[in-house]
This record gives structure tokens, sequence and C-alpha cells, in this order.
């Protein structure tokens, strides 16, 4: 399964590479346009040339079914079995309608699906260019723009660690009045000196990723956040830190 209709071919050319394909049925397709159910792409397989030594031998022979679909499109298969329904002229008359309503109603999720993703990824390459031209006061912070952000910001770490994700720093952050991207880029910048004296009072046993980056700013410039969210030891090592500029 895979979330997008637009992987499916994706999903299909693995299943070519990695088996020798006997037969290809592509259900959306041979089902037309006014079909009752549901598509996807069914192969008949076997192992292929990549599969060689003992431990295959006695598999070489067999063919297994292979099938490929969206979620919405395995949704459909899973009602429709439980159903028994796998025809139209297989339902009852009066049923007829609510069956193809939710047949359509799975094919309209599945390209709203897809139109979001698209809409995501447009997004996310807008956000990108902000950030490398420096145009980010405006863009508002939410988990997409922060991940992008901290990607960019911070090239060489991982963006989360256990315990600091993307998710609770935006929750942090939009909890103590910061919007903007913009905003969180001048908290690093003007805690830049603190969070490396910091790391060297942990002598080490503190993960850097770059969400932690963003909670260290935040516990050195936010004293009262600070004081009611860390233990005195790291409440007072990160007062200390906030007298460093």
């Amino acid at each position: 399964m895979c979330y997008y209709a637009e992987d499916l071919p994706r999903l299909s050319d693995i299943v070519k590479e990695s088996f020798e394909v006997l037969e290809e049925d592509d259900k959306t397709e041979s089902q037309g346009i006014d079909r009752f159910g549901y598509g996807g792409i069914h192969f008949l397989v076997k192992l292929g040339n990549n599969s060689s030594g003992a431990r295959y031998d006695d598999l070489k022979a067999k063919v297994c079914e292979v099938q490929l679909r969206t979620v919405m499109q395995d949704a459909w298969a899973v009602v429709s079995h439980h159903l028994l329904y796998k025809r139209e002229e297989d339902v009852p008359t009066q049923l007829k309608r609510n069956v193809n309503a939710l047949a359509g109603a799975l094919d309209a999720a599945d390209i709203a699906f897809q139109a979001i993703k698209r809409d995501r990824d447009s997004y996310l390459e807008q956000v990108s260019t902000f950030v490398v031209e420096r145009e980010i006061d405006k863009i508002a912070i939410n988990s997409d723009s922060l991940m992008e952000y901290l990607k960019q910001r911070f090239p060489n770490v991982d963006v989360e660690e256990s315990g600091t994700t993307v998710d609770g720093s935006v929750k942090t952050l939009l909890g103590l009045k910061y919007r903007f991207l913009g905003q969180v880029d001048k908290l690093l910048e003007q805690t830049e000196k603190g969070r490396q004296w910091f790391r060297s009072q942990v002598d080490g046993s503190f993960v850097t990723s770059s969400t932690s980056e963003v909670q260290m700013a935040i516990y050195i410039a936010n004293p009262a956040f600070r004081v009611a969210n860390c233990t005195p030891k790291f409440a007072e090592l990160y007062g200390r830190a906030s007298q460093i500029v």
C-alpha cells in the first residue's frame, strides 16, 4: 500500500525490477471511468534472476500475486470483500446508490489526497526559497515551515531526537508568542554563544539536534519558562548561559 496514486508507477517499477513478471493487470485502467469498485495494479510474479542460491531453489517455480494499492483503494477492497460484492450486478438494486456513492467518495478522496500533497510540496518549496533568500519575517511558524527552516539552518545535524520534536517545538514557540520564522532566527542568533557555553558545561551528554537547539534557545531567553520546566541544575546553567552574549 502507498498513500498517493502517483507512487503506484514507482512501486510497479520496483516489482518489475525484483521479480519476473508473468502477468500485469491495471484494474483502474481495465475497469474504465464508470467502473464499479476500485482499482490497483495486480501482478503475477516468479522469483527473478536476482534471487539465486540454494535457499531459493525450491521457490523458483512458484507463482505468487502482488497487489499494489493506495490506502483508499485498499479500504474499498476490504469493505467490498466483506460485503461480497465483486460485480455491479451482484449488488441489490436498493443498495446500488449507496455502494456506488462509497466507491465514488473513495475515488474522490484519492484525488484530494494527491492534490493536498502537491500543495504541500509547493508550500515547502516556497518556504525553502524564502529561507535561502532570508525573507522569513512573514513566514508563519508551523510544523512544515519550522522543519524546512531547521534543515537549512542546521544542515549537518538531525532535525529531531527523542524528546525534542518539531511538533513540540512549534507548540512551545507559539505558547511563548513566537509567530514567525524570523523571530526564531533572531532567537537562535542572540543565543548562539550561550548555547555553545551550555553544551560545554554538560560535557557532551547533551545530544544535539536542530530542535534541541531551538529548545536551548528558548530556555536561555525565557527565564520564567526555564524555571517552570527545568530541573534546578539546568535552570541555573541556562540562566548563566543567558548572560553570555
